[in-house]
């Protein structure tokens, strides 16, 4: 889905007119309730947990702070960016996959636009895809120590996760049930309730 995404945004951003567009992308994870950078450069300071927080000035906007962002051009650079934040995602083998992810995965696209040749005015919007990490039956994963609290941390975003859209589609004209969500201890489900504000 993530390359098909890629290349219509590619397709439209080249239709001939006045119209300036910039693309960035950023890629991080959520591994036992912490957020880790996927595109920053393979050393030990990409194991630090980023932090979601407010905007200064702008309390109602919060970001992963620190957050590397790469300006891709063409598709392919896209796909690259795509690739590596891939390979730098945690994975484990357990009893049922051998490959399994041990982490939610987020890709922000972020499409900058400038109308004609005026450049203060200009727009932006951001695409955020989630690729959850699935949720596990101890009995059937036969995990053990770090890998039976991994899969302990993702079974309990989902659960939050669950409840909180839930809520959200229960309530869906009261916004107070998104600002419910956003106070729900799991960073995952914060992150992911704020992408549908």
């Amino acid at each position: 889905m993530l390359p098909l995404i890629s290349s219509q945004i590619a397709l439209n951003i080249k239709k001939p007119n006045f119209d300036q567009f910039g693309v960035v992308m950023s890629m991080y994870e959520v591994y036992n309730d912490r957020i880790f950078d996927l595109l920053a450069p393979q050393t030990a300071v990409r194991r630090a947990a980023l932090a979601f927080k407010a905007c200064r000035g702008q309390p109602d906007r919060k970001v992963v702070a620190k957050l590397r962002k790469v300006h891709v051009g063409t598709l392919r650079q896209a796909l690259e960016v795509l690739e590596a934040g891939q390979h730098a995602r945690r994975n484990g083998e357990t009893g049922s996959n051998d490959r399994s992810s041990r982490s939610h995965c987020f890709v922000e696209i972020t499409v900058h636009k400038i109308s004609g040749r005026d450049e203060e005015h200009w727009k932006e919007t951001t695409l955020t895809i989630v690729d959850l990490a699935g949720s596990e039956r101890v009995r059937n994963a036969r995990t053990a120590g770090d890998r039976l609290a991994e899969g302990g941390h993702i079974n309990k975003s989902l659960m939050c996760l669950g409840q909180c859209l839930q809520l959200s589609t229960a309530n869906s004209e009261d916004s107070s049930s998104i600002k419910v969500c956003s106070m729900c201890p799991s960073i995952f489900t914060k992150l992911t309730c704020f992408s549908l504000r």
